[in-house]
Formats: C-alpha cells, sequence, structure tokens
C-alpha cells in the first residue's frame, strides 16, 4: 500500500520495536468491512447479556 514514505514520527520518538504483535494495513474500504462485521457481532452478543 505505499504507507510508510519513510517520515518521521515524533510521537514515536523513544518506543521501542516489538515482535508481540503485527500492524497490517489495510485499504479504508477493507478497514471499514472488518470493523463492521466485528461491531455487529459484539451488537448481537450485547443482546443475549
Amino acid at each position: 500500500l505505499g504507507l510508510d514514505d519513510g517520515s518521521f514520527w515524533p510521537v514515536l520518538e523513544g518506543i521501542p520495536a516489538t515482535e508481540m504483535f503485527n500492524v497490517i494495513p489495510l485499504a479504508p474500504g477493507h478497514a471499514y468491512g472488518m470493523f463492521m462485521e466485528r461491531f455487529n457481532e459484539l451488537s448481537e452478543l450485547r443482546k443475549c447479556a
């Protein structure tokens, strides 16, 4: 996706890299679809509780 253009992010300065998780860049439409799918799943669980 070309999200890393090499620009410096001061807010991340001093935060060490980790291998505990991976950030996977998604296209906006794909991210929205995944979010809404999970939101709907959680909304259904809440109705039952």
